[in-house]
């Protein structure tokens, strides 16, 4: 009786210590890993990054030169289930080594809505 309880308790922390991170990773951080010398010399190619979620999740538009990240399925609108199913999906890629469906770049804001 003993050793379920402390599977139990085992079990309960790894369940929360998992939605734990989910939530950080979804809404508020996610780490990359940027490919590529587009953004030199202010990122380096194969650097790893976290890119913070707090703007997005709030709802706000980013300022000329703040970096973003731009999902490479443009020609739809990200939602909620977009920010659901992405980390998970990087955890199971990273897993199973098989690549992502998509690719996500790190740019620069040099416009906004309305510029011409």
């Amino acid at each position: 009786m003993k050793l379920l309880t402390e599977l139990g308790d085992w079990l309960y922390s790894i369940l929360v210590a998992l939605a734990l991170a989910l939530f950080i990773n979804i809404f508020l951080f996610q780490p990359s890993l940027v490919v590529g010398q587009s953004m030199e010399p202010t990122l380096h190619d194969g650097q790893r990054i976290f890119l913070s979620k707090l703007s997005h999740t709030l709802g706000k538009l980013p300022n000329y030169g703040d970096i973003v990240t731009i999902d490479s399925r443009v020609l739809r609108e990200r939602d909620w289930q977009d920010d659901m199913t992405d980390p998970l999906m990087n955890w199971v890629n990273l897993l199973t080594g098989k690549q992502p469906s998509h690719t996500v770049w790190v740019k620069r804001v040099i416009g906004k809505p309305g510029d011409t």
